[in-house]
Parts: C-alpha cells; structure tokens; sequence
C-alpha cells in the first residue's frame, strides 16, 4: 500500500509540476508495477486529466470517482477560503467560480487510504456486524456522502496537509 501511494503522489507531483491535474485519483487508478526487480506505484488513467492554466467552465469541473472525491469538488464550492477574503467577496455579490486545483488531487489520495485502512486494520472478528463502524463507513464513502466528508476533514484539521507534504 505504500509503495502504491508514494508512487501515486509521486506521479501527481510529477503532473503538476508540468502543469496538469489528474482529477480522477482513485483506487483502480493506482497500480503497483514491476520495474525490473523492484515493485513501484504508478497512477494510471489519465483521461480526465486537463492542462491547470485552461480556464473550464463550471459544469465540468465535478470529476473524479465518487468514493474518492474530494470535499470542495463534491460541494463545488470552496469550504476552505479565508473567511475575512469570503466575507468580503459576498458583500460586493462575488462568488468565485469553483476550479479543481492540485490539493483535490492529494485528498483524494488521503481518501484512498482511509479506505484502505478501514478495509485492512486488523480488527474484531465481528467488526463487519459492528452498527457503528459500518454507518461511519457508509457516512464516508457511499454516495452522497459529502458532509460527512466534510466534518472528518475539519476534525483533521491540518492533518490532510501535514500528511500529503511529508510524501512531496
């Protein structure tokens, strides 16, 4: 799992830094590959990937793989933008038109491995028949599960990103 991850984040980062998104990380889009006598992690898929300097229009934004989206792609809107800046964009009637960017791309890895952990976790054996862990699963990761989401990322606070940044 974190051979797949390290090289999840390091193609990412690779995408970015020549100016792409990927905008489909999910876990049938991370492999682990062999490169002679070694596994490594690659990230495949790249079809809904766009150049980040292109200006798309709102309605195409909402991509990716809905147990893996993020947040702020889920809601299209920005739940992370300083309040004050916020604030003073509503007073003057501007809502800032919502655009995928790089940090969509690492929660979304964040979001694989918290899968992978409640899939994977040694646990008691009767776990599966456990009311809570399975509603705190489907809270997550079913459809719809955009609030939830939302509430689990500001518990972390700057968890996500501390997490991300130690693998760049």
């Amino acid at each position: 799992m974190l051979l797949a991850v390290q090289g999840a984040l390091t193609g990412v980062g690779a995408m970015h830094d020549v100016g792409y998104l990927h905008r489909d990380v999910s876990a049938g889009n991370i492999l682990l590959v062999e490169r002679g006598y070694e596994r490594i992690g690659v990230i495949i898929d790249l079809e809904c990937a766009i150049i980040i300097s292109e200006h798309h229009t709102q309605h195409d934004s909402k991509t990716g793989t809905p147990a893996f989206l993020p947040v702020e792609v889920a809601s299209q809107d920005y739940t992370d933008m300083d309040f004050a800046l916020s604030l003073s964009l509503y007073k003057k009637g501007i809502k800032p038109q919502f655009h995928q960017n790089g940090f969509h791309d690492l929660e979304s890895i964040w979001w694989i491995c918290v899968w992978f952990l409640c899939h994977n976790l040694p646990s008691p054996a009767d776990q599966c028949s456990d009311a809570s862990f399975m509603e705190s699963y489907d809270a997550l990761f079913l459809s719809g599960a955009t609030s939830k989401r939302a509430d689990a990322c500001t518990a972390l606070g700057d968890g996500l990103f501390d997490f991300v940044t130690e693998f760049l």
